[in-house]
């Protein structure tokens, strides 16, 4: 059993549960517009592009449900946050991916960039995408304190009668 804070685990499963649902419907919507373009132009990436997003988000709302019904189940959830780190844009590939929330630092063709955003986003690109590189420091940050609460063991919370709750106990009988 793992130990964490009440205000952690609620964190966790609002921006997981909410941000991923919010993700899914959002891509759903989205991929039934780029289903009906890609049969008229016969063209399925954009098809593919918008299941890979539907995909990330109904991962990350499954791994924040299984989180919420079994706190010790963070295997899915770490992986759910790990996704949502990078973001990466080189030549001819660019990617950034967030549930929920996302408070992001980058450097794009020699510019420092920033912000900070509720809501969900998928950028799933292919060329002419400008040289840089960032990271959703709110999803590191809760992959860091994830990974410490899996560490630490739950202290044992089961009742061990002392002398004094024993004596209590015996009063009562009497």
């Amino acid at each position: 059993m793992f130990t964490m804070k009440p205000w952690l685990r609620l964190t966790i499963i609002t921006v997981t549960v909410g941000g991923g649902f919010c993700g899914a419907i959002l891509a759903g919507v989205a991929l039934d517009s780029v289903f009906s373009q890609a049969v008229q132009s016969h063209s399925a990436i954009s098809f593919v592009m918008m299941s890979v997003t539907l995909g990330l988000f109904i991962l990350v709302t499954i791994s924040g449900l299984i989180f919420a019904q079994h706190p010790e189940r963070m295997n899915l959830l770490i992986w759910a946050f790990a996704l949502q780190v990078p973001w990466v844009s080189v030549p001819h590939f660019g990617y950034r991916f967030a549930a929920g929330f996302d408070a992001a630092v980058a450097f794009f063709g020699g510019h420092f960039k920033w912000g900070i955003s509720a809501g969900s986003n998928c950028q799933i690109q292919f060329f002419q995408q400008p040289l840089g590189a960032g990271i959703n420091l709110f999803a590191l940050i809760m992959l860091i304190l994830l990974l410490r609460a899996k560490q630490k063991p739950l202290e044992n919370t089961t009742f061990k009668p002392t002398v004094d709750t024993l004596d209590v106990l015996n009063a009562d009988k009497k």
